[in-house]
């Protein structure tokens, strides 16, 4: 008899000491999860259930930060990274990886845009410096500077055209006095011919030599009004 109650109140007891037990830890469970509302860590890595990973949040040794998602084969898709210079950059990526498209600022805080192609060259730019002027670049399939517009502190347009050497080329301009030119230049960069108005109105023909010193010009220009 005396074993059956000590089996008894056993049976009894255990469930009372479970109950007890739960409630002392979810309590301090509770308490836990109300606490460690912060996680700290250098990298943390996102996962899908093939193991591939798919997203990367980190603060790296050279002092940038960036956050990066990846597709399902697990090439880099897009990123948003601030480095340790300044410079902030949204990427975003073809399916193997390169970049396509950026957009972000640079080290002094101006705005940049700049696309590549499918062999990962850069073909446009367009940049606002911190001085008022904005401008932009055309580049061919090598990468070199073929067309450039921009648009100075003062207001005054310029398009350039540059031959396959960047030296060699055309450029058309409007200053903000009044005057316009159209200038000519060499292989080595020199100007040779500029045809063009002055602030009068009048017109201008001046040609110059390798050195680019003026060689000749009419004696008459067509004054304005």
């Amino acid at each position: 008899m005396l074993v059956t109650r000590s089996i008894a109140s056993a049976s009894v007891g255990a469930p009372a000491m479970l109950l007890t037990l739960a409630l002392v830890l979810g309590s301090d469970s509770t308490k836990q999860r109300t606490v460690d509302r912060e996680l700290r860590a250098e990298r943390f890595v996102l996962v899908d259930r093939s193991g591939t990973e798919r997203g990367e949040l980190a603060a790296l040794e050279d002092g940038s930060a960036r956050v990066l998602v990846r597709g399902k084969s697990g090439a880099r898709s897009a990123s948003v990274s601030a480095d340790a210079d300044g410079t902030l950059r949204v990427t975003l990526s073809r399916d193997d990886g390169h970049a396509a498209l950026e957009l972000g600022l640079t080290e002094k805080q101006e705005p940049l845009l700049v696309m590549y192609d499918a062999t990962h060259t850069r073909r446009f730019g367009a940049l606002c410096l911190g001085s008022g002027t904005v401008g932009m670049q055309l580049r061919d399939a090598k990468g070199r500077t073929r067309a450039e517009l921009k648009i100075l502190v003062d207001g005054s347009p310029a398009l350039v055209l540059n031959g396959e050497d960047p030296k060699s080329r055309v450029s058309l301009s409007n200053v903000s006095s009044g005057g316009a030119a159209l200038d000519f230049g060499d292989k080595r960069g020199e100007n040779r011919l500029t045809i063009g108005l002055n602030d009068t109105g009048g017109a201008v023909i001046m040609a110059f030599d390798a050195n680019g010193a003026p060689r000749w010009s009419p004696k008459e220009l067509l004054k304005g009004p």
